[in-house]
């Protein structure tokens, strides 16, 4: 475990620092990317997944609807 009283040594501190500025400057070209593409794929699944649910809600309380009406029936 290091302490403040133990410093990392210089030939450690240049590939870490390649390392850093090579992720930062990653980092900002995605960031400054344009991104509409990948935001209308979201809203699309987005809207697919809600169409889906509300068909299977329906789908769901007609075949609740159609069980209530058997355990009602009288005959």
């Amino acid at each position: 475990m290091r302490t403040e009283d133990t410093p990392v040594p210089e030939e450690h501190l240049a590939p870490g620092q390649a390392l850093w500025d090579l992720v930062t400057a990653h980092r900002e070209g995605l960031r400054a990317e344009a991104i509409p593409g990948t935001l209308a794929v979201g809203r699309a699944a987005a809207a697919a997944r809600a169409v889906a649910i509300a068909e299977l809600g329906d789908a769901h309380g007609a075949a609740l609807g159609a069980l209530l009406g058997v355990l009602r029936d009288e005959s």
